[in-house]
């Protein structure tokens, strides 16, 4: 069909209109959607602005009601300061009232003593006057005139008479005066009285018309600041919309445009992440490899210790092989001895062959243990037996862990968010693996440090187990120590000395055990009620899991390793179980004791069966701290065994009362009470039903709480001993002498008071009573027993048994939150199949809208190509090729600038390529560094790990895989053998520096042998006259003073001493038994509960005047006794004649008191000179006196020895 001309411009026309049409439309479309989003905004801020003006409406009421409340409280805090300055101002003058009267009462006293100081002397002066006065009466009757007939008195008594007038006429002006004086002082009174009223009552009225007035002003500034708040509020409202309002036009742009580079930046990074996980991947590959070499390496090194540990078996086997043939050796040389001097020649030699074969098969034997024959491979397949067990057992563990992880992996994220599910899980395992360890601690405790057999009524271990336990903890095993005793002492004398040397540790061991076994109540019970409580609890519970996974566990994994490696002793610090178990009897209280309230989670036979077993350990606790501290005071362990055919209430008076006995009273209330509730427990344990769910036990909470506190006052009285036993060790420690016994005095002060101080200030109790540590045992025993007591009753009499109504057994809130989350999955798989529906039907939907979308494609080709047939045909283009030329540049610079940004970005991702591709190469290092390090490590340490002495089983005890921290403990080792050698070096040089030191003592001695030997010798006389020395030595003693008779200034002497030592040791007695006054109790009750023979039956001033009495006496016989020594040793020569080769001397000191025979009194014997004569002639005894000074004295002496 054939077009004209000007069909075909007013076609291209009317298209060119269509066209600028379409766009136009397409430009308000846009328009309209963006007019369309912002009145969607305008909606909302519409919404915003009215929840504001209702926000901001009822923020002024509240403020208002704020204010109206703040008013009131400035009101009340100004009365309040007012009422605390009045009570300060009280309490200020009242202290200077009590400091004056305190003042006041010693001038008092001080007065009462000058008074009574005078009214000592009135009275003597009133007795001297009444005997004036009887005598003046006596002579007055003696010598009055006899009354007349009439009656009339005597001029005597008229002047008494007269006497007594002036007095009362004198007493009744001085009352008519103090009348007079009161009446005025009351009038003055009552009228300040009438004014201070009339004054207080106008105050009062103009207080409460100002507070009227305060009132009324508040509320009108709460109103006048409301208003200016709401007009204020508003202005600010609207600037701030219209703000933000632009502010978010403006983000909304900005945001667009960042979308794009944001999404270019994207495509890149997901481009380097890609190329970065195969780095990885390759990374991971190495790391593996590395691995596998480490873990072939650790099994190589297992195998190897498990050989070295049968080699070591087969050579203990061989060296008891080669005793028993030593054994067997000297019983066939000994039958040889006897069979030579019984039997002839040929019966021995019957006998050897005889017993030829069982050596020889003994020695075959031995030979082929030995050997390389199939008796020596037994080991080896022990070995790769053991070997292969272990890598089963490991690739069991190892399964099981990839198990859990898969698992894991297919769960979703909410079943390991914080406190959710697998918390949970992990909750019910820690509890689990808590009981488990405690148990086990315990029990493996028990059996490894047993406790002494001489302690009776504990479950004891073999006496072999007690030393060697000791020989494992002490030096090597020597002989037993020589006793010097009449006979050979008995095991409980071994034991007794074993106790008072391993004390601390047997006191430390069953403190342990009673810690363990009361954690393991409170971890038991915990279980409990996470198995039995609802759901929200468990939840509530669940978000403790981080606090109860944090140190706990580890504080026994430390003790456990320390059992395994025989190192758990005394030293040992139980901080760590202390915390924890405070932390979990915090939770008991505030978790676990308001949800055991109901009967459905409190299990009563678990609580009671808990009781039992602690009460059995703290028995042993008690028995054994009380036993250790007699043992070290010297006290005899018979002695505080308890009193047999006791009542109940003689028990409990007995703890009711404290001891006044001293320690030792002491800890005879704690051994009574351990064996009191050692078989309470044991009976409530009898009574304890065999199968708890056929026949529970049931009782109240409150019941329970008072179990609860019986279990905690036990911990304290253990703790208490168990500190009182570490003091008194480290009082023995401070003594030179090992077998010392400390004073009963010394422990109970600075032992065990500041020890129950300490343990009630930690328990927070009331510390009202700690003045007396005494009382305050004395209370808790007596609750404890009580407790006990009761319990055992009830148990008894079956007050707590089965009373048939059973409990509804309700599900662990576990598996209630396993059931809740598989219907949430049974509900998500049917959300699921009807998305998949709505999804089916959405792609058929999308299918059909693609069919259009093609149809409007194969459209607009053909528009397309119209168009193009008509822009190449028409001229009205041109217009539309400059706005397109226009677009191209501005998409041309507007790509220049992407590119930039595009090339800074790349600029900065390459430079963070590289630092990651730096990182990605020292890693690499890093890691085959760390891999040749851990394998020499492998090599080199862990044979120094199994030699070392700190860890003597570590061959028998590692077969679970790589340990953790091998190399803190191979760096342990390391400074351990440093500082092994150090001491070794330092006692080296000890020992040298003693050598030194004693050969230099030797060359001193030497040096001064010498210098003594080079001296010029004394010249001694001749010693043929030393018996004609003597006589005449004695002959001139005889001359200067005869002495009275030996015998009786003998007997005087010993009289005298005999005196002293008594007047001595009566002072000392006196001195060492002073006792206390006693004061008589303040009330009654006291006075009734004391004993009669406690009573004292004196006055304290008697008592004090008695001692001092007693004391003066004792002072002065002594003084006495010590006077007549004195006057003895004047009347006797202190002097004797002193028998030598040259002189006979006397002390000047006796010549002088005695004032010896001398015609001259200014002369003094100094000394007597007998010189020995040149033949044997006899010398002539007549003595001649010789008068010089101390100066010429010395000249002579001088001169004798000079020749």
């Amino acid at each position: 069909m054939l077009t004209s001309p000007d069909a075909l411009i007013e076609l291209e026309n009317l298209r060119a209109e269509v066209k600028d049409l379409s766009e136009k439309l397409e430009v308000l479309k846009a328009k309209r959607s963006e007019d369309r989003d912002k009145l969607k905004e305008l909606e909302a801020l519409k919404v915003q602005h009215a929840q504001l003006e209702e926000n901001r409406r009822l923020m002024q009421e509240n403020s208002a009601d704020l204010q109206r409340q703040v008013a009131q409280l400035k009101n009340e805090k100004a009365q309040v300061q007012a009422a605390f300055d009045r009570y300060r101002d009280e309490m200020t003058e009242l202290a200077e009232s009590i400091e004056m009267a305190t003042l006041d009462k010693e001038m008092a006293e001080e007065k009462l003593e000058t008074i009574n100081l005078e009214l000592e002397t009135l009275k003597e002066r009133v007795e001297e006057l009444t005997l004036e006065n009887q005598i003046l009466k006596d002579e007055q009757e003696q010598t009055s005139v006899s009354p007349s007939g009439d009656g009339a008195p005597t001029t005597a008594q008229v002047k008494q008479l007269e006497q007594q007038n002036e007095r009362l006429k004198m007493g009744l002006v001085t009352f008519r005066n103090l009348a007079n004086q009161d009446k005025q002082e009351i009038a003055s009174l009552t009228r300040e009285v009438n004014s201070l009223q009339s004054e207080a009552e106008k105050l009062k009225k103009e207080n409460e018309r100002l507070n009227e007035e305060l009132k009324q002003s508040l509320e009108h500034t709460i109103e006048l600041k409301e208003q200016v708040d709401a007009a204020l509020g508003a202005d600010q409202m609207v600037s701030l919309l219209t703000q933000k309002n632009l502010e978010l036009e403006e983000k909304v742009q900005q945001l667009v445009e960042e979308r794009g580079d944001l999404e270019a930046l994207c495509d890149m990074n997901n481009e380097l992440l890609e190329g970065q996980r195969d780095t990885e991947l390759e990374l991971r590959e190495q790391v593996e490899l590395a691995r596998s070499q480490v873990q072939e390496l650790l099994r190589h090194h297992e195998a190897s210790k498990e050989t070295v540990a049968d080699y070591e078996l087969t050579l203990s086997k061989f060296r008891e092989l080669v005793t028993d043939l030593q054994n067997q050796n000297t019983s066939l040389a000994q039958s040889l001895a006897d069979a030579r001097r019984t039997t002839s020649q040929a019966s021995l030699v019957s006998m050897a062959a005889s017993a030829d074969p069982t050596v020889s098969a003994d020695a075959a034997s031995a030979l082929m243990q030995l050997s390389g024959r199939p008796g020596a491979r037994q080991p080896e397949a022990q070995t790769v037996a053991k070997v292969i067990e272990t890598e089963l057992r490991r690739l069991d563990v190892d399964q099981g862990v990839r198990h859990v992880e898969l698992l894991s992996a297919f769960l979703p994220e909410s079943f390991n968010r914080r406190a959710g599910d697998h918390d949970a899980i992990l909750l019910l395992l820690l509890i689990d693996r808590l009981i488990v360890k405690c148990e086990l601690l315990s029990t493996q405790v028990r059996k490894r440090y047993p406790l002494p057999t001489c302690i009776r009524g504990l479950t004891l271990g073999a006496p072999s187990v007690v030393s060697q336990a000791v020989s494992r903890e002490g030096a090597p095993t020597s002989p037993a120590p020589v006793k010097f005793t009449t006979g050979d002492p008995g095991p409980e004398d071994e034991q007794t000395v074993l106790l008072r040397t391993r004390g601390e540790l047997y006191s430390f061991t069953g403190y342990l055990v009673h810690l363990l076994n009361y954690w393991q109540g409170l971890l038991q019970q915990f279980k409990c009620v996470l198995n039995t409580c609802n759901v929200d609890l468990f939840t509530k519970l669940v978000t403790l899991y981080n606090d109860l996974s944090s140190g706990h566990e580890q504080s026994l994994d430390r003790l456990l390793d320390l059992c395994k490696r025989d190192q758990l002793d005394e030293s040992v610090s139980l901080e760590g179980i202390l915390s924890s178990i405070t932390y979990f009897v915090n939770i008991h209280t505030v978790q676990l004791t308001p949800a055991m309230q109901s009967p459905t989670v409190m299990d009563s036979s678990l609580i009671m069966s808990n009781f039992a077993r602690i009460l059995l350990a703290g028995a042993d606790s008690l028995t054994v701290g009380a036993s250790c501290i007699a043992v070290l005071t010297g006290q005899a362990l018979d002695d505080l065994d308890p009193e047999e055919g006791l009542s109940a209430e003689e028990t409990r008076a007995t703890f009711a009362s404290p001891s006044s006995t001293g320690l030792l009273g002491v800890l005879k209330q704690f051994c009574l009470l351990g064996s009191v509730i050692r078989a309470k427990a044991r009976c409530i344990r009898r009574r304890i039903p065999a199968n708890p769910e056929t026949q529970p036990l049931s009782f109240s909470p409150t019941v329970a709480a008072g179990l609860e506190a019986a279990l905690q006052k036990l911990l304290i009285l253990s703790r208490s001993l168990f500190l009182t036993t570490k003091n008194a060790g480290q009082l023995v420690a401070t003594q030179m002498n090992d077998d010392a016994i400390l004073e009963v005095t010394a422990v109970l002060k600075e032992c065990l008071f500041p020890a129950v101080k300490q343990t009630l200030q930690e328990a927070e109790m009331p510390t009202a009573s700690l003045s007396a540590p005494g009382v305050t045992l004395a209370s808790l025993m007596e609750g404890l027993a009580s407790v006990v007591y009761t319990s055992a009753t009830a148990m008894e009499h079956g007050e707590y048994d089965f009373d048939g109504t059973k409990k509804t057994k309700s599900q662990e809130p576990v598996i209630l939150r396993s059931i809740a989350h598989r219907r949430a999955q049974a509900d998500l798989e049917s959300c699921k199949g009807k998305l998949e529906l709505k999804e089916e039907e959405v792609r058929e939907l999308h299918v059909a809208l693609k069919m259009r979308a093609d149809e409007l494609s194969e459209m607009a080709v053909r528009v397309n190509l119209a168009e193009k047939k008509a822009e190449s045909s028409g001229k009205g283009n041109l217009e539309k090729i400059a706005r397109l030329e226009q677009r191209l540049q501005q998409s041309l610079s507007e790509q220049k600038t992407t590119e930039k940004e595009y090339e800074q970005a790349l600029g900065t991702l390459q430079a963070d390529v590289e630092a990651l591709e730096k990182e990605n190469a020292e890693l690499k290092e890093k890691l085959r560094s760390f891999s040749k390090k851990a394998i020499f490590d492998g090599f080199v340490k862990a044979p120094a790990t199994t030699s070392s002495p700190l860890s003597p089983l570590a061959g028998a005890d590692t077969g679970g895989g790589p340990s953790p921290n091998s190399s803190e403990i191979a760096s342990k080792l390391a400074a351990y053998r440093e500082t092994k050698f150090l001491l070794n070096e330092v006692e080296a040089l000890r020992e040298a520096v003693s050598a030194l030191s004693s050969e230099n003592f030797k060359l001193r001695g030497d040096k001064m042998h010498k210098q003594v030997a080079s001296l010029r010798p004394l010249q001694l006389p001749h010693r043929s006259f030393l018996g004609k020395l003597s006589a005449q030595a004695k002959e001139g003693s005889d001359e200067v003073q005869q002495p009275p008779k030996a015998n009786a200034t003998a007997s005087e002497l010993s009289s005298l001493s005999r005196r002293a030592q008594l007047a001595v040791q009566n002072f000392h007695e006196i001195l060492a038994t002073q006792q206390l006054v006693r004061l008589p109790r303040p009330n009654a009750a006291d006075s009734q509960s004391r004993r009669a023979d406690d009573e004292p039956s004196e006055s304290p001033a008697a008592q004090l005047a008695r001692q001092t009495s007693r004391l003066l006496q004792a002072k002065n016989q002594m003084e006495k006794v010590q006077e007549e020594i004195i006057a003895f040793a004047k009347t006797k020569a202190s002097y004797s004649p002193v028998v030598a080769d040259f002189a006979n001397f006397v002390s000047s000191s006796a010549a002088r008191k005695l004032a010896l025979a001398d015609p001259t009194p200014s002369t003094d014997l100094i000394g007597r000179l007998t010189f020995p004569q040149p033949t044997a002639t006899a010398c002539s005894a007549e003595a001649a006196k010789v008068l010089v000074s101390p100066q010429q004295l010395s000249a002579i002496l001088t001169a004798i020895l000079s020749k």
